[in-house]
């Protein structure tokens, strides 16, 4: 099996392995063997109504209508939680409502009149065999399951108003309007098919668009749909879709935004100093760019290794970047890069450069990233303390480690800096848009650090050792873990995330599990089917 990815060719020849989960097992006994304890309620997620995201709804519309759809350019943006634009708790405000409703007769109006006969072949003959044939194709699509008698009926009402007040284009256009902003079609339910006292099992179709949702970002595909309509979507039918999912080309996407919400690198780029670096904006879409491929690289060929995206020491550079960072990349466009000093995503420009300010380096904003979002440590804001943040004043005969660490003498700001500055001035040898740099201030940089660890307390010299430290905790690797759990559900629950380090224990090969490993795993256990009551 192999993802058809925008690589070069050597990238490419190999195929995307699946580590030592389930998917390897060759037939359903097997495979059986394996299965995951059965959950207590406390373990598993409780049940919700999760609202799309606006990307998720861009795909959903699109495929409905076979459009490119852009609409959450359109939409407000998601509220998102703990990073993740998966959100249980988004609603659908007056403003989401309204913004909707324009996206949706938008979208109907443009895609009938683009290519109605395309979408609804039997639509020059509009006949009511036609009209039916419609609603029960496109409102089921939209749903992603099969239709109720009682919205049969109630679609095939919304078709005849709109003909009446037109045409039979009319109908189909106001039928795909009504389908664009129903709960049913932006919503995925958890709601299963039969009551339980105290858990839910969810029913095939929501199995299906999980399965859609979470590993490609778009809606259950025909053959979701239809394996769904069949009751085959237990755990050995959930390996084979999962496994047909992960070889499709717009999986990249979907873990290219797992990675990119997960370590801080979705949304807007900051700003910067053009006075200072005029170059910015020239290499700004060659950072995305390398960004984009190297992730693409290891979810290939490295199976989505957590350590080859912190410490594989290698790059996809555009030669934008090629002098940027002194390396000259081969015929492929990868380059090994720990020799000068790069070793994985926290020392590509792109990260770099986010997590810095306008005219210097934010030794604070990079440690603070390392320590909430790679160790999953709790660290109060200034704010919770009473402390009203002042950045040091500039000065030229000092370098930024000197003028950042007084901080730490105010006994409020020490506890917490002590952790964030130790983490956070090994990064210091790059600059606010990622460039290496030996002097600041006219003086050496000090590079030199500390963290705290299971392990116990290390010192490292740069971020590039500390970045081959993390990529061997195992803290790192179980903050992982729940992350994947957040993006995944839209929610943080401490049971369910427990169950799920408990379920990682079991993959991999005895290095740490990767990320298509826990994908898989997650597929394959009840986490995943299951859900508590209220």
């Amino acid at each position: 099996m192999k993802l058809a990815l925008a690589l070069p060719p050597s990238l490419l020849f190999g195929a995307l392995t699946f580590g030592a989960s389930c998917l390897g097992c060759s037939n359903a006994s097997d495979a059986e063997a394996s299965t995951p304890p059965t959950l207590e309620p406390p373990e598993l997620l409780r049940a919700s109504l999760r609202r799309l995201t606006a990307g998720e709804y861009a795909r959903a519309a699109s495929e409905l209508l076979s459009l490119p759809v852009r609409p959450f350019l359109e939409l407000p943006l998601d509220t998102t939680f703990l990073g993740f634009s998966a959100n249980a708790e988004a609603v659908v405000d007056a403003l989401f409502a309204s913004r909707l409703h324009d996206v949706a007769q938008r979208l109907a109006k443009q895609a009938v009149e683009a290519h109605l006969s395309e979408l609804l072949p039997c639509a020059t003959a509009a006949t009511p065999a036609c009209a039916a044939s419609f609603v029960d194709t496109f409102v089921s699509r939209a749903f992603r399951r099969s239709l109720s008698a009682e919205e049969r009926i109630r679609y095939q009402a919304v078709f005849a108003a709109g003909q009446n007040e037109g045409d039979f284009r009319s109908g189909v256009e106001l039928v795909l309007t009504a389908l664009l902003e129903s709960p049913s079609f932006i919503y995925l339910t958890e709601l299963g098919e039969e009551p339980s006292s105290e858990t839910i099992e969810l029913s095939q179709y929501e199995v299906a668009a999980q399965l859609g949702f979470t590993l490609t970002g778009g809606p259950p595909d025909l053959e979701l749909l239809q394996a769904a309509e069949r009751g085959e979507l237990g755990m050995v039918g959930r390996q084979e879709h999962a496994a047909r999912l992960l070889g499709q080309y717009e999986t990249r996407f979907q873990f290219r935004r797992f990675v990119a919400e997960w370590l801080g690198l979705s949304g807007e780029t900051g700003a910067k100093s053009l006075d200072l670096f005029p170059e910015f904006l020239g290499l700004r879409s060659a950072m995305l760019e390398e960004t984009a491929s190297f992730v693409d690289a290891v979810m290939i060929q490295e199976n989505g290794s957590m350590r080859a995206l912190l410490a594989g020491g290698f790059g996809l550079v555009p030669p934008a970047l090629e002098p940027f960072y002194g390396v000259t990349a081969g015929p492929d466009g990868r380059a090994e890069l720990a020799g000068v000093g790069r070793v994985g995503l926290l020392q590509q420009a792109n990260f770099l450069s986010r997590f810095a300010h306008v005219a210097e380096t934010a030794p604070v904003l990079r440690g603070v990233f390392v320590l909430r979002r790679l160790l999953c440590r709790t660290l109060p804001s200034a704010a919770e303390l009473g402390i009203e943040i002042t950045f040091p004043e500039p000065d030229p005969s000092r370098t930024t480690r000197q003028r950042y660490s007084a901080h730490s003498s105010d006994p409020r700001c020490a506890a917490c800096h002590e952790a964030i500055d130790g983490v956070g001035f090994s990064f210091e040898n790059f600059d606010a848009i990622g460039r290496l740099r030996t002097r600041d201030a006219g003086q050496p940089i000090d590079t030199r650090g500390s963290i705290g660890l299971e392990s116990g307390h290390v010192d490292f010299d740069g971020s590039a050792e500390l970045a081959q430290l993390l990529a061997e905790a195992p803290e790192v690797e179980r903050c992982m873990q729940r992350q994947l759990l957040r993006f995944a559900s839209g929610r943080s629950e401490a049971g369910a995330e427990h169950a799920f380090a408990a379920l990682a224990a079991s993959l991999g090969d005895g290095t740490g599990a990767s990320i298509i490993d826990l994908m898989l795993g997650l597929v394959e256990s009840e986490l995943f089917v299951r859900r508590r009551r209220e």
